[in-house]
């Protein structure tokens, strides 16, 4: 399916958000998305090591590589591909996991422009990228990661949700500003991250989210876990 809407505009935002806090992402992303470090990322961590373990895996919005190191020295994947499109987070990731033994590959553009051979991974996994990108987009997104998949590989998907009741989404807005201020935020970054989300991220509810994955062919679908406007799904090729 052609990507029918790639604004360069909204890519440089992205990019721009994204880059301005690399220094500081770790901290900012515990802020802002509770249970981050207690809950999604041992979750997350433990999906892609019990599927992929001496395997081929690809992380779609990489960060600063976190996951990524967690993955490394817990499974000992064969290989690592890292996609992300801040520069400056793909070198705080290039000195983060230098000393690595797995074959490490660094992809320094969006998710929509990556491209790999069909059935290349055994596990793919997009941490908090996905509500960046439109819905056309994100459809064309998940068709690809379908095909990239070998048979029986997963894709875990973790990502901010929207609700099909605004109010719900304002209140899941609420609570976490909350606790992002409690954690130290600054009032001006959470006005910026809410604004972002409210006015520029393309969220979609869990449900459509399952539609999305059902569509593009992949099989049993599983809620693995939620909080506020937080969801981790797992699917399998």
């Amino acid at each position: 399916m052609p990507e029918i809407y790639n604004p360069s505009s909204r890519l440089e935002a992205e990019k721009r958000f994204y880059s301005d806090i690399v220094r500081r992402y770790e901290t900012e992303v515990n802020r802002f998305v509770p249970g981050y470090t207690e809950e999604i990322i041992p979750l997350v961590v433990g999906e892609v090591i019990k599927q992929a373990h001496n395997g081929a895996i690809l992380d779609i919005g990489s960060g600063v590589g976190n996951i990524d190191e967690m993955i490394i020295d817990q499974g000992n994947p064969q290989s690592v591909d890292l996609v992300e499109i801040s520069g400056p987070m793909i070198e705080e990731s290039k000195k983060r996991l230098k000393e690595k033994n797995s074959t490490i590959r660094f992809h320094e553009m969006s998710a929509i422009e990556f491209s790999a051979k069909s059935e290349s991974f055994e596990a793919i996994l997009s941490n908090l990228v996905i509500h960046n990108i439109p819905v056309l987009e994100k459809e064309h997104l998940i068709n690809n990661i379908y095909n990239w998949l070998k048979k029986g590989g997963i894709f875990i998907w973790t990502d901010l949700v929207n609700f099909s009741d605004s109010a719900e989404l304002e209140r899941c807005f609420e609570e976490r500003k909350k606790i992002a201020l409690t954690m130290g935020a600054t009032v001006d970054f959470a006005e910026e991250n809410f604004k972002k989300e409210r006015e520029e991220d393309h969220m979609i509810t869990v449900k459509q989210m399952i539609e999305m994955l059902k569509k593009a062919n992949f099989q049993d679908i599983a809620i693995l876990w939620t909080k506020y406007n937080e969801a981790i799904i797992r699917a399998t090729k």
